[in-house]
């Protein structure tokens, strides 16, 4: 299925649409079918907050929380089968983390509030990207957020260093 970008102003005002039903953001394929799934990724910088970076925080709350339960209210207009659900990684693996958890002393520290003590791979949050996306796992799931962070808290819960 391919991709359709979304902007606002559907009907060519370039006013923000009152309802998602005139966004073109949806794919012909899921007004056709009736269903079919969104996964937002958010952050646990939404869920918990994170120091320094009160932009991107407030960014990812609103995702996970204001814009998915509008959004999956809104999308069974068009698709009546349609879901929508999120998932909010903490720290992970990737190419812009990588360097910085070579730090020996940053993995300890940020895992004391998780109760597994261990960062993510891109496979752990791929994953639950999967069973969200899959109507035979979560087919009657939407609106739910799942949290990919180790048991993460946003409270300590590891007093040690690792």
């Amino acid at each position: 299925m391919a991709a359709a970008a979304c902007a606002l102003g559907g009907d060519g005002s370039g006013e923000p649409d009152a309802h998602l039903s005139h966004c073109a953001c949806l794919p012909t394929e899921v007004e056709r079918t009736g269903h079919g799934n969104l996964v937002l990724i958010g952050s646990t910088a939404g869920l918990f907050g994170e120091a320094g970076h009160a932009d991107y925080a407030a960014a990812k709350s609103a995702l996970a929380h204001g814009f998915l339960l509008s959004l999956k209210n809104e999308i069974v207009r068009i698709a009546p089968l349609g879901r929508v659900n999120a998932v909010c990684p903490g720290w992970t693996e990737s190419p812009r983390t990588r360097s910085t958890l070579t730090d020996p002393d940053l993995v300890p520290r940020v895992t004391q509030t998780m109760a597994l003590r261990k960062v993510a791979r891109p496979e752990d949050v791929a994953r639950q990207v999967v069973v969200l996306a899959s109507d035979e796992l979560s087919g009657h799931l939407t609106g739910q957020v799942v949290t990919v962070a180790g048991g993460m808290e946003g409270r300590v819960v590891h007093r040690d260093a690792g």
